[in-house]
């Protein structure tokens, strides 16, 4: 999803390159570890020449980082008077770059047959399409750096014309579409009316001036609740005994010495319950 910011850090390393390679001098430690970043993250430049060399045919075996490597470079080859060609190595390293900055991650460990992703993308080319979201285009460039004879290997100047007309780097599956909200109808508006116009709405609450006034009465606890006159003698709990109520207020009582709260209700509390349901109705949830 990051398409133009890759290809845009992507073309400055392979211009880095090939302006080295321009002045004869091959890198062959390319890996994102050896790529500076300005601290704006616009502009990169290129590090590390420890390993550089001037020499287009080498003969320096395992000259690099293992998972940048080209597979000739890999070879340990005892022949006398073997080598390889340097910038063919540089594409390979690059190859494997755009892989990382592309999708995360890297083809493989090592471009050897001992390793089992890359035996099998060199027994079928579309196995890395298989594994990393690489769109088509991406896959076929990929193809023909990654190509094992290093005389057909791409140019770097067929490299950047290629990723400059890359249309599409990655192929990450589109998001589904969001769901559509329910419409608001004309039915649902002309029930909603009806509703509203109803006599089920919420009656004003009658003002706190005609709730009985405070007065000696909230001082002593109620002997009983309401609801438990109404059940059964069978099953009646037990009313504990009265114990003489000391001068600590109204909201405490002492048992043995011990304070214990005290459960406080209003005079008019069971009467305002009972007219509850004339004054307040529930409105139904509704989801727009």
């Amino acid at each position: 999803g990051q398409d133009a910011l890759v290809k845009n850090a992507f073309l400055q390393i392979l211009e880095a390159v090939q302006f080295c390679h321009s002045v004869g001098i091959y890198h062959r430690d390319l890996k994102p570890e050896n790529i500076l970043v300005s601290a704006d993250g616009i502009t990169l430049k290129l590090a590390d020449f420890g390993l550089a060399t001037q020499d287009y045919y080498t003969s320096d075996f395992g000259c690099g980082s293992t998972f940048y490597m080209s597979p000739e470079c890999q070879q340990s080859n005892s022949r006398p008077n073997a080598c390889y060609a340097s910038a063919p190595n540089d594409i390979w390293s690059l190859g494997v770059i755009l892989v990382n900055l592309t999708c995360g991650r890297n083809p493989w460990k090592r471009a050897s047959m001992d390793d089992s992703t890359f035996r099998a993308y060199m027994k079928d080319r579309s196995f890395l399409k298989s594994i990393l979201p690489l769109s088509d285009d991406l896959d076929h460039i990929l193809r023909r750096v990654f190509d094992l004879n290093p005389a057909q290997r791409m140019t770097l100047p067929e490299l950047k014309q290629a990723i400059l007309l890359c249309p599409q780097l990655t192929s990450e599956p589109s998001a589904p579409a969001p769901m559509a909200s329910p419409s608001y109808t004309a039915a649902d508006a002309a029930r909603d009316a009806a509703y509203l116009a109803s006599a089920h709405l919420m009656e004003p609450v009658p003002p706190m001036s005609q709730l009985p006034a405070s007065g000696p009465q909230y001082s002593q606890a109620p002997t009983a609740v309401s609801h438990f006159e109404q059940l059964p003698a069978s099953r009646s709990p037990p009313m504990p005994s009265p114990e003489p109520q000391k001068a600590n207020g109204p909201f405490a009582f002492f048992t043995n010495g011990q304070c214990t709260p005290q459960s406080y209700i209003a005079p008019w509390y069971s009467q305002f319950m009972a007219t509850l349901p004339k004054h307040a109705s529930i409105f139904p949830t509704r989801v727009f």
